[in-house]
């Protein structure tokens, strides 16, 4: 019994201080990523990346998903690269994707500096470029259109979560 009663205390006293920090990590991305715009892939996202556990504040989730955004886009040019350039479809997106790639240089400045509406501003900037070249695109049949797609949704989870931050 005397056994019984140590292991209970000792797990009440193993829960109160290690589970409070995974529920409030928990707590921090939905509460966040309820406010933009598609809370499941804020979720994932998030999620999928170790750093957000140990996130204690929305600036912090907002550098993770800041630095999922910029890989993701750089990928997407580095395909839109190798494919045809003469394709005045493909062309299209090159030019939006140059843009996106300072876009996303801003965006990562603003958000590390603590500077939200030049990030918030280039973020919509992403969303909008990453559509003119799914238009550009759309009836081409290649993986640009879901990566870039992926670019643009993500984007506009960036600008939501950098505007918690203002």
């Amino acid at each position: 019994m005397k056994n019984t009663i140590c292991l209970l205390v000792l797990q009440i006293a193993f829960s109160s201080i290690f589970l409070p920090s995974t529920l409030g990590d928990n707590t921090l991305i939905q509460t966040t990523c309820n406010q933009t715009p598609d809370s499941n892939l804020c979720t994932t996202v998030l999620q999928s990346d170790p750093r957000s556990s140990s996130a204690t504040d929305v600036q912090g989730l907002a550098s993770i998903v800041v630095d999922r955004l910029a890989k993701d886009a750089t990928t997407t040019l580095q395909l839109i690269t190798s494919l045809d350039e003469t394709n005045p479809q493909y062309k299209t997106c090159l030019e939006s994707y140059n843009i996106v790639k300072i876009d996303i240089q801003v965006i990562l400045e603003g958000v590390s500096k603590g500077d939200p509406k030049f990030a918030e501003q280039s973020a919509s900037d992403v969303a909008t470029e990453a559509d003119t070249c799914g238009k550009s695109i759309q009836s081409l049949k290649s993986d640009v259109g879901d990566k870039n797609k992926f670019v643009h949704d993500l984007a506009l989870v960036v600008v939501a979560i950098v505007k918690l931050l203002e």
